[in-house]
């Protein structure tokens, strides 16, 4: 399908345009990717890096580092500094997910010793820095933080007790067992 570039009047096909939902009838873009390109580059666009700036949550004034890059931005920087964007994230998420706040989170962990529910163990596991939000999948109900390990076992295990209890009783049953694989009997 070919379409005419409202810039250059070019007639290009359609893949030489950017995906609009906007654009009703063609679903891209009036500008092909080739004229926005330039008309990016011709703005010259040079965002300040140095300095300080203040952080609009936590009023902190702080250094420019520690913001992230934002081009829409007059200054090149986000508003929130990168530790209070983080947290507002977190917050978030905690809260749309599973109904409650960072600070909940917070008095839960430190409920727990900061350690997992179930092993106690104080690494939340590889790669993350972050305790799970263990809850009933059918209530929502959070029942405290859990390790990698632990969440996923009980994942594995699909919150059933009979399974659970089944698991468990057979590690004691078998405790001591050995089996002899190469015996020929």
């Amino acid at each position: 399908m070919i379409k005419e570039c409202s810039k250059c009047k070019n007639h290009k096909d359609v893949i030489l345009f950017n995906k609009n939902k906007k654009n009703t009838t063609t679903g891209r873009s009036s500008w092909c990717k080739a004229c926005i390109k330039k008309h990016d580059a011709s703005k010259n666009y040079k965002p300040i890096y140095r300095g300080t700036k203040i952080c609009q949550t936590c009023k902190i004034t702080k250094k420019a580092t520690e913001f992230h890059v934002n081009k829409k931005h007059k200054d090149g920087l986000e508003r929130r500094c990168k530790k209070c964007n983080m947290l507002r994230k977190d917050n978030n998420h905690y809260r749309n997910k599973y109904g409650i706040t960072l600070d909940d989170y917070n008095n839960l962990i430190k409920s727990q010793n900061y350690q997992c529910a179930i092993c106690k163990t104080v690494d939340p596991g590889v790669g993350i820095n972050r305790f799970h939000v263990d809850h009933n999948h059918s209530t929502g109900v959070v029942r405290g933080l859990l390790c990698s390990n632990c969440n996923r076992a009980l994942g594995q295990f699909k919150d059933d007790i009979s399974i659970l209890e089944s698991a468990a009783e057979y590690i004691r049953n078998n405790l001591e067992t050995k089996h002899d694989f190469n015996d020929p009997k």
